[in-house]
């Protein structure tokens, strides 16, 4: 059945997107006119000009995601589907300000992508370790201190 978006906590992190949006992208206008702006130019004029671009565009990009996540997860219970999904729809409105087709399915592709191995990563196997930490030829005192038991630290010090 259709779970509605309110019930995934989607409105909080719809909400947390926008704001996370919204500061990255003031700071990266800030940024930008600090250290990229020509001398001869008014700095409040550039950093206004500069997040007229970049502060709607991550906004809107940012409170998308978990948007289209949700309303992926309605359709499929594949977590890392819905992630590529939604970093599809994402990497392809940002591919669509190069104005081309290639910027669009190139940015799908590379976000998607990128969000679906940051979601699958976590189904990966952990690796073992191979590390010994006890010594075989150590005193019963010994292997308990190198295993971190404090009673037989203050043991083996005495």
């Amino acid at each position: 059945g259709w779970t509605p978006i309110s019930d995934r906590g989607t409105v909080t992190n719809i909400t947390a997107g926008a704001g996370l949006g919204f500061v990255t992208s003031t700071t990266a206008a800030y940024i930008k006119t600090s250290w990229l702006m020509p001398r001869e130019a008014s700095k409040w004029a550039t950093f206004k000009s500069n997040a007229r671009v970049l502060v709607p565009a991550a906004t809107l990009l940012c409170a998308a995601y978990p948007l289209v996540e949700s309303i992926m997860g309605n359709i499929s219970e594949n977590e890392t589907f819905n992630a590529a999904a939604a970093g599809c729809a994402c990497g392809a409105v940002m591919g669509m300000q190069s104005g081309t087709a290639v910027g669009a399915v190139t940015g799908c592709a590379l976000l998607g992508g990128s969000m679906a191995l940051v979601e699958g990563s976590k189904y990966a196997a952990p690796r073992q370790s191979t590390w010994a930490p006890v010594a075989t030829s150590a005193s019963g005192a010994q292997q308990r201190a190198l295993q971190g038991d404090g009673a037989a630290i203050a043991e083996h010090m005495q």
